[in-house]
Protein backbone atom coordinates (compact mmCIF):
# COMPACT_ATOMS: atom_id res chain seq x y z
CA UNK A 1 0.00 0.00 0.00
CA UNK A 2 1.50 3.32 -1.01
CA UNK A 3 0.71 6.74 0.37
CA UNK A 4 -0.78 9.52 -1.65
CA UNK A 5 1.38 12.65 -1.85
CA UNK A 6 -0.97 14.42 0.58
CA UNK A 7 -0.90 11.54 3.08
CA UNK A 8 2.88 11.43 2.92
CA UNK A 9 3.11 15.19 3.50
CA UNK A 10 0.67 15.06 6.43
CA UNK A 11 2.65 12.28 8.10
CA UNK A 12 5.94 14.04 7.41
CA UNK A 13 4.69 17.23 9.07
CA UNK A 14 3.19 15.24 11.95
CA UNK A 15 6.59 13.61 12.54
CA UNK A 16 8.18 17.05 12.84
CA UNK A 17 5.90 17.80 15.78
CA UNK A 18 3.37 20.10 14.19
CA UNK A 19 -0.14 19.93 15.60
CA UNK A 20 -3.04 18.75 13.50
CA UNK A 21 -4.33 22.33 13.29
CA UNK A 22 -0.94 23.58 12.09
CA UNK A 23 -0.75 20.85 9.45
CA UNK A 24 -4.27 21.66 8.31
CA UNK A 25 -3.39 25.33 7.92
CA UNK A 26 -0.09 24.64 6.18
CA UNK A 27 -1.66 22.27 3.65
CA UNK A 28 -4.90 24.22 3.28
CA UNK A 29 -7.04 21.22 4.08
CA UNK A 30 -9.66 20.41 6.66
CA UNK A 31 -8.41 19.39 10.11
CA UNK A 32 -10.59 16.27 9.90
CA UNK A 33 -8.54 15.10 6.88
CA UNK A 34 -5.37 15.41 8.95
CA UNK A 35 -6.94 13.68 11.96
CA UNK A 36 -8.20 10.80 9.83
CA UNK A 37 -4.87 10.35 8.08
CA UNK A 38 -2.82 10.37 11.27
CA UNK A 39 -5.25 8.05 13.04
CA UNK A 40 -5.45 5.62 10.13
CA UNK A 41 -1.71 5.23 9.66
CA UNK A 42 -0.78 5.27 13.31
CA UNK A 43 -3.39 2.83 14.59
CA UNK A 44 -3.83 4.91 17.75
CA UNK A 45 -6.27 7.47 19.00
CA UNK A 46 -5.57 11.18 18.53
CA UNK A 47 -5.13 11.66 22.28
CA UNK A 48 -2.42 9.03 22.52
CA UNK A 49 -0.70 10.48 19.46
CA UNK A 50 -0.77 13.95 20.98
CA UNK A 51 0.69 12.67 24.23
CA UNK A 52 3.45 10.84 22.36
CA UNK A 53 4.28 13.96 20.39
CA UNK A 54 4.45 16.02 23.57
CA UNK A 55 6.72 13.47 25.25
CA UNK A 56 9.06 13.34 22.27
CA UNK A 57 9.18 17.13 22.06
CA UNK A 58 9.96 17.38 25.76
CA UNK A 59 12.76 14.84 25.41
CA UNK A 60 14.28 16.77 22.51
CA UNK A 61 14.06 20.02 24.46
CA UNK A 62 15.69 18.47 27.54
CA UNK A 63 18.50 17.06 25.40
CA UNK A 64 19.07 20.43 23.70
CA UNK A 65 19.15 22.25 27.05
CA UNK A 66 21.56 19.70 28.47
CA UNK A 67 23.83 20.06 25.46
CA UNK A 68 23.72 23.87 25.69
CA UNK A 69 24.84 23.76 29.32
CA UNK A 70 28.01 21.86 28.44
Amino acid sequence: MSLTPREARILELWDTGLSMSQISERLSCRKKVVENTVSYFSGRSDQRLAEKSIREGSQKLAAALSEARQ
